[in-house]
């Protein structure tokens, strides 16, 4: 057999050029490394008088990989599972001592995503929970660790299937805990755990938004865009007879910063789609990443800022009272500019919209119910200037 080392960049080579096929996944590079409890069976069966006395051990595991698509990575590992402890008996050829031989194994496997609680976006970025299901191929090297060449054992397989399940909890950070246990055919197994690392940014690409110019009006009118004006946004005073009123809203023309919206759409105190409570406008579980729905409302609101340039906003996001304020002040701040962002990429000047987080600082519920603090994560735009 080759050496371990030539075998291992082999086999690293063989799992690393699939990569080829996640062009339309930003995938991530990691590594990691740990530690556990193996079990390895040599074969002595042809060998009369020998015994196996001790087959657990202590051992490490070192890999690297590549998350090759939204559910499935494919990475690179070896381990080193310790020793088993022979005895010859009276019978044996070679009763010269205990024996211990050790064991190395090295392979590529896929790793496949069953499960995570919080939904498949988290899964993509392997944030969270993660449990994984594995398989791939690998080869085995051992030797006498006491120097004696003549042991009398047989390794079962040299080439083998290695299968495995486990869970991972990844942190924003790109750190994460794994527990694995991995079945190298009928030779070995481990049950290990690792601290490993993940490089680069969040595994899923964003959404690319167009921005047309100019603006041309959509063939089908948006769905409306459910409000909840709060603050200086307050129900429109009624529209007295003789006052103009062109798209028919209910806001006078004379403080109607956006005169010329679509029939039908509830607006807020400036006549337009985009002030107030953004209902709808939510990110997923501890994030800032928006979800489908929000990304949807905030296609409209785009067309509606590209209707009306001289507009400027601040984007608020607001948080419930569930962890640390220092910690929900930064998530806020990071929402509102997750919103910004995507604005931004749908064509609208950056130096119109001024992100800010207020945390938990400004509830409109109690936030000692779910309901209430349900209410409270929310994004609010306000007209600066028109």
């Amino acid at each position: 057999m080759g050496s371990k080392k030539n075998v291992m960049l082999l086999a690293l080579a063989v799992g690393f050029s699939s990569t080829a096929a996640a062009q339309q996944f930003n995938g991530r590079w990691y590594g990691g490394l740990g530690a556990g409890v193996s079990t390895v069976e040599p074969d002595t069966s042809a060998v009369a008088g020998v015994d196996v006395t001790d087959n657990s051990s202590t051992g490490i595991r070192a890999f690297a990989g590549y998350d090759l698509a939204p559910n499935f990575s494919v990475e690179g590992y070896y381990s080193d599972l310790g020793t088993a402890t022979l005895t010859p008996g009276t019978g044996s050829a070679s009763p010269s001592g205990d024996r211990e031989i050790g064991y190395q194994t090295v392979g590529v496997s896929g790793l496949y995503y069953v499960y995570n609680p919080a939904g498949g976006q988290a899964m993509t970025n392997r944030e969270g929970l993660n449990v994984f299901a594995k398989g791939g191929i690998g080869m085995m090297d051992n030797g006498d660790n006491t120097g004696v060449t003549d042991a009398e054992y047989e390794r079962i397989e040299d080439f083998h299937l290695a299968l495995g399940l486990g869970g991972e909890y990844g942190m924003k950070n790109g750190f994460a805990v794994r527990a694995d246990y991995d079945s190298y055919d009928k030779d070995a197994k481990l049950a290990s755990l690792s601290v490993m690392k993940r490089f680069g940014g969040a595994a899923a690409k964003p959404l690319d938004v167009p921005a047309p110019d100019p603006y041309v009006a959509p063939a089908t009118t948006l769905p409306p865009v459910d409000y909840e004006p709060i603050g200086i946004l307050q129900t429109p005073d009624p529209v007295y007879v003789g006052t103009i009123d062109s798209d028919n809203d209910m806001v006078p023309d004379d403080r109607d910063a956006c005169p010329r919206s679509d029939q039908g759409v509830k607006v807020d105190d400036y006549g337009c789609v985009f002030g107030g409570i953004l209902q709808g406008v939510n990110f997923e579980l501890d994030s800032d990443r928006l979800t489908s729905q929000a990304r949807y409302i905030l296609d409209g609101v785009i067309r509606e800022l590209r209707r009306y340039p001289n507009i400027d906003v601040e984007v608020a996001a607001h948080t419930d009272n569930q962890s640390s304020n220092e910690y929900n002040i930064d998530l806020s701040q990071r929402r509102a500019l997750s919103v910004v962002n995507y604005l931004t990429a749908g064509g609208i000047e950056r130096n119109r919209m001024r992100p800010r987080g207020y945390g938990e600082e400004q509830p409109i519920f109690r936030n000692d119910t779910k309901e209430g603090r349900h209410k409270n994560r929310r994004v609010e735009f306000e007209i600066l200037n028109y």
